[in-house]
This record gives structure tokens, sequence and C-alpha cells, in this order.
């Protein structure tokens, strides 16, 4: 964990220009007072769900606030956490000014209104207020008159104090056409029996009379209260404890959590190097008949050098609509929170995020999105219902950590002055894991808050990204971002750049052009491109040509990879020092012959790709591409998607192959709301590995599955170091077998140095 460290120290010294990051890349020293109150898509932190609604005084035409082109369904474009882009973002008018009148449902106190305007400069506006809405009773509280000088494309009004109301109008004047691209408004609004918080909570199917739920919403871990008193009979004594821990084999519970005997409350053993992460899950349930609040909490006898860090799981429905939704049932489902009825997804819901304490969302966002959020609200102090559950990740970090034995413990202690205490042991080997240097990408890095985010947010993003494993950032180091962060946080960084120019890029992805398309004047604008990247990268930004590497675009196949390796070839001649990336799919569906794939890169791959990435399927000993992807360069690897897919076990295909590297879809590449799959067009969760927090990402077990494939390369690494060939040799056969147990192969490995 040494690189954490160089971060934390490295990023003071780059970034001292404010503590708020704005989505359009300008630094703040203080954030907007008081909670969003506007409901802005993509805002996790602290809110008030009001229900705001707006409508237009004077109606927009150029572009109408419509839902992308359909005439008729309304846009919210206003509110939709976009500020930038395609035409389907802002709302406009030919003559100004613009007016709209928010309507929050109940009274407010108004701090601040934020505005994106990035299309209409300069411009002026006015802001009122009102108890309602008579025309007698709108207030002035803020005026920004026309500044033709002020070329501004964000806002910030600050209005004064005491400013109330339930309703605030803004009046938007652009210089020519006005054009409006999201409003924020943030303060304090009431939440009483009168004025009650728009929640819309996740649904939670009711149970027959007779029937509880372990957990809420999981139906298979449903059970009856007459299995819950023989279970309650069964426990003798430790009925009257507060609550009973136990271990499960995942993050899912498949049956309704009611612990056997045998497991309720028995030691907790791991084995682990002096410097890796290890997770285990475990249950919480409370065997009495009345809720009980536990505070929770973990001790070890190693100090700092191991870490022994709870999480606790959030339980929330993971399918898709079962049909493709319409715009206006889009806009429905986002303002009434309910789904058309033969659109209701099929399957279960399930154990995803887990929060470290102090990860939650907004208290607001918990109760809309969570079917468990009262039991997580205050983690780790939490609040179980009778006879009910929740999983929790034990995570345990060894940061050079000493070798030995460590008791420790973790406790559920209730409000009466009841313990209920998990002996852990914690065996650490005299081992090291090495840090060789790979290829890793998690495709779709970072995780977003709009409008802004912390310095704090953007220092654990980049950090999740580094502890995966990862070693590769799409974009450059420009100062003070992302990029330059997780530079700074490990010893190996290379970041992934598009090639350009686009058109080019463009038309060689759809099968536009062919290779004999490229006239002269194509071949000397692509070699200028090239050299002007390789002059800003190199001298500009200071790295060297193994710390970067083009794409020219995803997944060639047939109908493209001879363009791609005509414009491989142009950019080395151009700069021949440049690194080529290539990931070769060939999907028609299905995989054509090998020997055609062999003929459509013979002619080029060995010669001119750097950064070899095949998708997995076409990686095999036994297959006549092997002559492509075995061939020593820069970078061997495979990828894969979802990465649920194979999970580790990409790690130890790449060892068994001799390859450097391994890719997989995807880190973060939500379809809509990330929290909401029922907003989402296409894919599924397997293809989000964490969830965005408002301090950073909220861990899932598939990306804990993908750092423990990291580690277990580090560990074979360390056996081929220590030359345990013979055992070596042995996992790499087994771990190829369907349905290895991984997990077992590497206990074995980890014995050898014990």
């Amino acid at each position: 964990m040494r690189f954490l460290f160089g971060l934390l120290f490295g990023f003071a010294a780059v970034c001292q220009a404010g503590s708020i990051h704005w989505s359009h890349g300008s630094w703040d020293e203080e954030a907007p007072a008081g909670k969003l109150l506007s409901e802005n898509e993509g805002w996790w932190g602290d809110c008030v769900l009001t229900g705001v609604e707006y409508s237009y005084q004077s109606q927009p035409s150029n572009p109408p606030d419509r839902h992308k082109g359909e005439s008729g369904v309304f846009g919210r474009r206003l509110l939709d956490g976009r500020f930038g882009g395609d035409w389907y973002v802002p709302v406009g008018q030919n003559r100004g000014p613009l007016v709209v009148v928010f309507d929050f449902k109940r009274p407010c106190v108004f701090n601040e209104v934020d505005i994106y305007a990035t299309r209409s400069n300069p411009h002026s506006f006015v802001i009122e207020v009102a108890a309602n809405m008579e025309e007698d009773g709108w207030q002035n509280v803020y005026e920004k008159p026309l500044d033709k000088e002020d070329s501004s494309t964000f806002y910030r009004a600050k209005m004064p104090e005491s400013c109330h109301g339930r309703y605030l109008r803004l009046s938007f004047k652009g210089t020519g056409i006005t054009w409006l691209d999201e409003v924020l408004v943030w303060g304090e609004a009431e939440v009483s029996e009168t004025y009650p918080e728009h929640i819309r909570p996740v649904l939670v199917p009711e149970l027959p009379p007779g029937k509880r739920y372990s957990l809420p919403g999981i139906a298979s871990s449903v059970y009856s209260m007459d299995e819950f008193q023989a279970w309650r009979q069964s426990l003798g004594d430790m009925s009257g404890l507060p609550a009973l821990w136990a271990s499960i084999a995942s993050a899912q519970p498949n049956k309704p959590v009611l612990p056997e005997n045998e497991i309720i409350n028995q030691p907790l053993v791991l084995d682990m190097a002096q410097n890796e992460s290890e997770c285990r899950y475990l249950t919480l349930s409370n065997p009495g008949e009345k809720e009980i609040r536990l505070r929770l909490s973990s001790r070890t006898e190693a100090g700092e050098a191991l870490q022994i860090v709870l999480l606790g799981g959030g339980v929330l429905p993971v399918n898709r609509p079962k049909r493709k939704l319409s715009s206006e049932e889009m806009l429905r489902l986002f303002v009434t929170g309910n789904l058309p009825p033969d659109a209701e997804p099929e399957g279960d819901m399930q154990v995803l995020p887990f929060f470290a304490p102090g990860q939650q969302l907004g208290r607001s966002l918990m109760k809309r999105h969570l079917a468990n959020a009262e039991a997580l609200l205050d983690f780790p102090e939490v609040l179980l219902p009778p006879g009910g559950s929740m999983v929790l990740m034990l995570k345990a970090i060894s940061a050079n950590c000493p070798p030995g034995s460590y008791g420790g413990s973790l406790i559920a202690a209730s409000e009466d002055g009841r313990n209920s205490v998990l002996p852990l042991a914690i065996n650490v080997l005299p081992l090291p894991l090495p840090l060789p240097e790979l290829w890793v990408r998690a495709w779709g890095t970072g995780t977003r808050q709009f409008p802004f985010e912390s310095r704090k947010r953007m220092l654990a993003d980049a950090l999740s990204v580094r502890q995966l494993g990862a070693t590769i950032w799409s974009g450059l180091p420009e100062a003070g971002g992302k990029a330059e962060m997780f530079g700074q946080s490990g010893e190996t960084t290379f970041y992934h750049v598009m090639m350009k120019p686009a058109k080019y890029i463009h038309l060689g992805h759809g099968s536009k052009i062919g290779a004999d398309d490229l006239d002269e004047k194509a071949i000397l604008e692509i070699k200028d491109e090239a050299r002007k990247m390789a002059a800003h990268v190199n001298a500009g930004l200071g790295l060297n040509y193994n710390q970067w590497f083009v794409e020219l675009w995803d997944e060639p196949g047939e109908g493209n990879a001879a363009l791609y390796g005509a414009l491989a070839r142009i950019i080395k001649e151009a700069d021949a020092n440049i690194r080529i990336y290539m990931n070769p799919l060939f999907w028609r569906p299905g995989f054509p012959p090998q020997e055609l794939i062999l003929e459509h890169l013979k002619e080029y791959y060995n010669q001119v790709i750097d950064i070899s990435v095949p998708i997995t399927n076409l990686v095999g000993d036994n297959l006549t591409t092997r002559e492509l992807w075995s061939r020593p360069r820069q970078v061997r690897a495979h990828y894969l998607h979802p990465a649920r897919r194979a999970g580790r076990g990409m790690a130890w295909k790449s060892f068994r192959h001799g390859f450097n590297g391994w890719g997989y879809y995807c880190y973060y590449a939500p379809r809509g709301n990330p929290w909401d799959i029922s907003t989402w067009t296409s894919l599924g969760y397997s293809y989000q590995m964490v969830f965005p927090g408002p301090e950073g990402p909220i861990t899932t077990p598939i990306y804990e599955t993908m750092r423990e494939g990291w580690e277990d390369y580090r560990l074979l690494y360390a056996l081929q170091e220590n030359n345990k060939t013979e055992l070596l040799d042995e996992l790499k056969r087994e771990s190829s077998r369907r349905n290895a147990d991984l997990q077992s192969l590497r206990a074995r490995a980890l014995e050898a140095f014990r």
C-alpha cells in the first residue's frame, strides 16, 4: 500500500486551487450551502427529494424541452444532469428572456442557484421567489446584468439571507438566441406530515401473513413464523445474544438466514500475505422479536499494519424492465418511480453495494434506492428488524504487516450493554507479494458525481481503480485531473489515448472506408496528427513512449482489420516509437475460423501492434492464431466482457499463457441511473463494478473478485521467483479446468510460504 502515501503527498502539491471540482473543470473553495433541492440527476450527496416540477412562462422552441426529438414528450432537460454535448441537452428560444418557474412543493429556504449556459454568452438573468403563484407575490432576490465582456458558461448565484418561498422563477436572456442547459437549486426544505418527502422507495413485495424476509425484497430469504420460532428454540442460550454472526460463502444468501448453531459466532480464520486484501462475507441476524440497534466495531492485535474493515451490504433490484420503455414511460418513471405493469422485471433483488462507514449516499437517496436503507443509514450503527438480517463484508488489509498470527474480533454491541463477538485469527505469512509491471485495463475508469466532487472524492476514485490492480487510465494526465492522481498512485501507469484525426477513426470503426481510400492528403494528415500527439504527450506532459499508447477503434473485425493495419503502418512511419494497441474481436455473431482471422492479421500484426489484447475466446494453446498472441512485444494480454463471466480466472489465464496483462469491460459504464436499474436502456450491473457515492466508489463483490485475481497473479509470480516450479505447474494445470476452485488453489500457493 506504499503508493497511497505517495498519492496523498504528491497531489497536495499539485492542486491547491480549491476544495471542490465542478463538472465543467473549474475548482472552487466552497461547496454550495445546504442540500440539493432540484433533484438533478447524478448527485449522490445530501438532498431533499422535493418532487420539484417546472413549467415555462415563455415556451422554448429552439430547441423545445422534449425528450430527445420526440414531439409531445416533456424532456425535463433543465434537471437531467447534462450541460454539454448534443442538441438534446439545452432548451432555447429565439428571443429572450426564457422564463421558467420551479415548484418545490413545500416551503424552502433558497441558498444558491447554479446555472449552466454553455451556448449563450454573454447573458443576463433575474431570480425571483414566491410563497404562492400570485403575480404580486414575487420577490426579486438576485439580478445579473448583461456584461458584454463576460463569457462565463457557469454562474453561481448566492441568495440573500432568509430567502424563503415555494416557487422560484428564473428569467434568463442570452445574446442572440437564448440557450439554457441546467439549473441547480440548493438550500433547505420542509419535510413533515404536511409536506412528506418525495422518496419513491424501492418496492418490496408484501408477504402473506405469517411470513418474513430475512433480507427485505430477497424472495429466497423468506421464512415462516413457525420456522423462526423453531430456530429460536434451537439456539438455547444464544437466543439471548443481541445478534448472531455467521460466515457465508458469498454475498447472496440463497435461503432464509437462520444460521445453525455450529456456525454461529465461530472463529474466522484468514491466511494472507504481508501486503494484500482478503474478503469474507458474514451475516448478522437479530434473534429477537423486537427491532434492535447495534454498534459494530472491530479490533486486532496488529495495529495499523493490519486493518479490519466492516462494510454493510445494501439490497436493491438488479434486473432491467422486462421490455424497453417508451420516452413517455421513462419520464413517468423518473417523476413517479412507477413502471408499467407489463414491464415489471422478473427475478430477485440482490446484495450488491457494500458501504464502508461514512460512504452512504444522502439519507434521502438511501431511502429511495435501497430496500434495507433503514439498516444502513447510520452504519456502522445498524438497525435490524425482528428476525431480520444483513450481509456484511469483512475486509482485512495488510500494509507491510510483520509476519505472525494475530487475534482480533468483530463486536456487535446493543444499547443495553450486551455484546455478540466473532473471534478472528489472522495469519500473516512471511511473503510480501511482488509488484511485477503489468498491463491491466478496467474499461470505464472513474465514477462521476454531478455537478461537483470534492478533491477527497477524486482521490478515492483514482485509488479505487489502482487498488483493483489496474494500470491503465483513459486520458492524459492534465494538471489537477483524476488521470494525474491515478498516475501518482502507483509505480506503473499507461495512459490510453484515441488516435486522431477522428474522421478516419469513425469511418474505420464503421467500416465505411478501406485501406485503398487513403489518398496522399489523408496519409499526410494522419502523420501530422501522430507527430503532434507525440510532441504534446512527451514534451508537453513529460511522459515517455512506454507510458502511453494509442487506440484506433474498439474491437476490429473482418470489415475493418485491414484498414487498422494500414493506419498503424502510417502512424509508425510518422513516429516509430508510438505504441499502438489493438483488441481483435472478429464477431459475426460467432467467431469465424481461426485461419480466416490469421489471414486478416498476419501481414502486419506482429510488425506494428505493440499492445496485443485479443478477446479471450481467441486465446488458446491449440489455436491457429497462437502465433499472433504469443509473439514477444511490450504487452501481451487478453480481454473479456462482462468481467463476471471469467472473474479472477482472467489473471490465471494470463499467467498460464505467459501474458503480462489482461482487461475487462468494465469498471463503470452505467446505461442509466447507476442506482436505479429500471432506468437502464441496455446491459446490467455486470457492467458496473462499483457504485458512485459522495465520498467515492462503493465496492461490490465483483470488484473484490477481480482484485483477488490481480493478487493471485502476484502470488503465482512469487512462486516463480522462488523457483517453486513443481507446485506452480500443478496450479497452472488445475486452474485451466472448468469451474476450478481458485480460492483453494490460492490457499495451496500461500501454504508454500508458511
